[in-house]
């Protein structure tokens, strides 16, 4: 654990938000956005290889960009909600 500020050990407040294991709210979000940009992209190199061992897809390429911008938005959301969670349980 980092020092709270006060010299004990303990979440610390940085700007009003509390935030367990010494971890910046910058940070939570840095993280968060590189989770969705790799879920975007990990989505878009599985369809590409889907697409390119014969599958169909009924929205073609075009599609594909708004789509993988909506898993990455929503795994962006989901890792910086949960990411404090894991953290405290030790994973």
């Amino acid at each position: 654990m980092t020092d709270g500020g006060d010299g004990t050990d303990g979440p610390t407040d940085v700007g009003g938000i509390e935030s367990s294991a010494g971890i910046h709210p910058r940070d939570r979000r840095k993280s968060a956005l590189l989770w969705g940009v790799i879920g975007a992209l990990a989505f878009l190199v599985v369809a590409q290889g889907y697409l390119l061992l014969g599958g169909d897809l009924s929205f073609g390429y075009a599609g594909l960009f708004p789509l993988a911008g909506a898993i990455g938005a929503a795994l962006g959301v989901t890792s910086y909600l949960f990411e404090h969670r894991l953290l405290q349980w030790g994973r």
